[in-house]
């Protein structure tokens, strides 16, 4: 077993690891075997940006979401950002691109007649949509946006993710709820989308 193999494995063994391991570097002070399990006692993670040549082949396809929540930074009341089941996929390519976009599922229906100016505020409201370049930095993913349905997120956004197997979810990143103004955390899970 080759050293970054064996330090995988030690990884997987301590909880909140497995995201990082693949883009990270650790030193580890001290192992403990107890039945044949290797557990980590004590570790420090540091980790240089640029100085890695880091993975995205995790990223890499579509990703239907699953859930997103909002935590109020003031209340630490968590609520649904658009509501129960939003409707949502985030896609990474392979030529550094993605996109996002996610709807509320209870989204008013279609009208021949179109919509009042309130209306077409809440359908504003009712979704987010963007595209951008992106980059891995750490347990990072940082999407340099140049499209946005809401200006105010052009520029650098930089999340923390966690990819485990066929589920990824970013969390963690401060924000401003476009629709209330509120200082929010927001937690997004999604599935891999698999080829039929």
């Amino acid at each position: 077993m080759t050293r970054a193999a064996e330090l995988r494995d030690i990884l997987r063994c301590g909880e909140g690891f497995e995201r990082a391991y693949s883009y990270s570097v650790f030193q580890l002070d001290s192992l403990q075997v107890i039945s044949g399990q290797r557990l980590i006692v004590t570790a420090h993670h540091y980790w240089q940006k640029g100085n890695l040549d880091l993975d995205k082949s995790g990223l890499l396809g579509s990703w239907r979401m699953i859930s997103w929540t909002r935590k109020s930074v003031e209340t630490g009341e968590v609520t649904d950002a658009l509501g129960p089941e939003p409707i949502g996929y985030i896609a990474y390519h392979a030529d550094g691109r993605m996109m996002a976009t996610v709807f509320r599922r209870d989204r008013l229906s279609a009208s021949v007649s179109g919509w009042s100016e309130e209306e077409k505020s809440q359908l504003f409201d009712d979704m987010l949509a963007y595209v951008a370049s992106y980059s891995l930095e750490g347990d990072r993913v940082v999407h340099h946006v140049d499209g946005s349905w809401n200006p105010n997120w052009h520029g650098d956004l930089s999340r923390p993710f966690v990819l485990e197997g066929d589920r990824l979810v970013i969390s963690g990143a401060p924000g401003v709820d476009p629709r209330t103004g509120d200082e929010v955390v927001y937690r997004m899970e999604f599935t891999k989308v698999l080829a039929d």
